[in-house]
């Protein structure tokens, strides 16, 4: 055992690590993914794995700090014991959503006798596009168990009725103060 230099048993520390890291920061998640083993065979040690590491938080800083974090922990961790490359292959900014259309969700929930919740989404949402170029917010619904983009997502008629509800009396709300 002590010979072997298992690199799945590495990718471990680094999925604990990721999530270390992104706990340590309020505001913060990480996904940890695409795991791809080679060899891959249920009775070989890999010798290699690649992976995707996904850090958000709703200040950029924020992620480049989190990524310096875990640049120097792994090289801590596998100096001289295993080989680790980081290579970035996508960045994007977090979104910014515009305040007045945010406290307008929040009236026109309320509007609708239903109570609201403040969150910062950082995932790909086109809205986030949207942000970049137009006054933008997002109204999300509830799902069963809290279970979203997931296939076993599910919401009844009655939740999709309250969001659009709440969606009317945004867009009134926000048209009235034009």
């Amino acid at each position: 055992m002590d010979a072997r230099r298992g690199a799945l048993v590495a990718t471990v520390e680094v999925v604990l690590l990721v999530e270390r890291i992104a706990r340590s920061h309020a505001s913060a998640v990480d996904t940890a993914g695409c795991l791809d083993l080679h060899p891959s065979s249920r009775n070989v040690v890999p010798g290699q794995v690649s992976m995707t590491v996904d850090l958000r938080h709703p200040e950029d800083g924020l992620v480049e700090t989190m990524e310096a974090m875990l640049r120097q922990e792994i090289h801590a961790r596998f100096d001289g014991r295993l080989t680790c490359s980081l290579t970035e292959i996508w960045r994007s900014p977090a979104a910014k959503f515009d305040g007045r259309c945010i406290d307008a969700v929040a009236s026109g929930a309320a509007a609708a006798g239903y109570s609201s919740l403040r969150l910062h989404s950082g995932a790909g949402h086109d809205s986030a596009y949207i942000a970049r170029v137009a006054p933008t917010s997002m109204i999300f619904i509830p799902c069963l168990d809290g279970l979203s983009h997931n296939e076993a997502e599910s919401s009844t008629k009655e939740q999709c009725q309250a969001g659009v509800q709440t969606l009317l009396y945004a867009v009134l709300k926000l048209d009235n103060s034009l």
